[in-house]
C-alpha cells in the first residue's frame, strides 16, 4: 500500500488519501516525488504524541515505522533534508491511523510465537 507525496521547496504535499490501520507492519510505504534540491539526503519524521521515528528516504521510498501503527492515534508525518551546511524543513501532514480488526491480544500473542517465546 502506498502513499504518494511530492516535495516542492519546503512545502510536503499528500496525493490522495491520509489513513492507515493499525497492526499493519513493513506495508505502508511512502514514495516522494522530489522537486527540489535532491543532491541533499531527505528523511522523513512520523510523530506520534511525544514520540518521533525518522526513515531515511531512499530511491523516493521509505516505510511508516510499526511504531506509529500500534495505537489508533494520529500521526504527523514531516520531512527535512540536509548536507551538513543546509537544511530544509517541510511542513507536517496529518494522518489519521484507525484501529484494525487484528485484536491488540492476538498482535501480542503473534509476536511471542515469533520470538519463540512460551506463553
Amino acid at each position: 500500500m502506498e502513499f504518494n507525496f511530492a516535495i516542492k521547496n519546503d512545502m510536503l504535499v499528500l496525493k490522495g488519501q491520509a489513513k492507515c490501520v493499525t497492526g499493519n507492519v513493513n506495508s505502508y510505504i511512502c514514495k516522494f516525488e522530489i522537486l527540489t534540491n535532491s543532491e541533499l539526503t531527505w528523511l522523513c519524521v512520523f510523530k506520534q504524541d511525544e514520540n518521533a521515528y525518522q526513515q531515511v528516504i531512499e530511491n523516493g521510498k521509505c516505510v511508516i515505522p510499526k511504531e506509529v501503527l500500534e495505537q489508533a492515534k494520529d500521526i504527523q508525518i514531516g520531512c527535512y533534508a540536509t548536507n551538513g551546511d543546509m537544511r530544509i524543513s517541510t511542513n507536517w501532514i496529518e494522518f489519521n491511523v484507525v484501529r484494525g480488526h487484528i485484536p491488540r491480544q492476538l498482535l501480542l500473542m503473534n509476536r511471542l510465537r515469533m520470538y519463540g517465546k512460551h506463553l
